[in-house]
Order: structure tokens, then sequence, then C-alpha cells
């Protein structure tokens, strides 16, 4: 599996692939965060959910460092 690429400034999330795009929407859908999808490969989480955002990717960038 491809690793994340990089976490772009504010609330918005990056992923190299589509599917990395996909696993990170479900764990948001998961625990009911809203977002939006800013790219193919873009995710954006309103500052209402940053928080819990920011912890879901930190889980997720860990997986994918594993």
């Amino acid at each position: 599996m491809p690793l994340v690429v990089q976490k772009m400034r504010g609330n918005n999330y990056h992923f190299s692939e589509q599917s990395e795009l996909r696993e990170f929407a479900s764990a948001l859908n998961e625990i009911k965060i809203p977002y939006r999808e800013i790219s193919d490969t873009g995710i954006n989480v309103s500052d209402e959910w940053k928080e819990q955002a920011e912890e879901i990717y930190e889980k997720f960038m860990e997986s994918a460092n594993e």
C-alpha cells in the first residue's frame, strides 16, 4: 500500500492515491465526521471537527508506516 504523501495546510488532507482517500473517508464516516472531497486525492474537514479528524489522520499515518 502506498504511503500517505502529506498533510496540506489547515484542515486539508492530501493522499497519494484515491484508495487512501477512500480509506480515510471511511474512518471519518465511521464516527460521523463530515468532510468534503476537494480533489481526487484531497479531503477538507471543517474547524469544528479538526481535532477528531487529526486523531484519525495520525492513526492512519501510523498504520501506513507499519
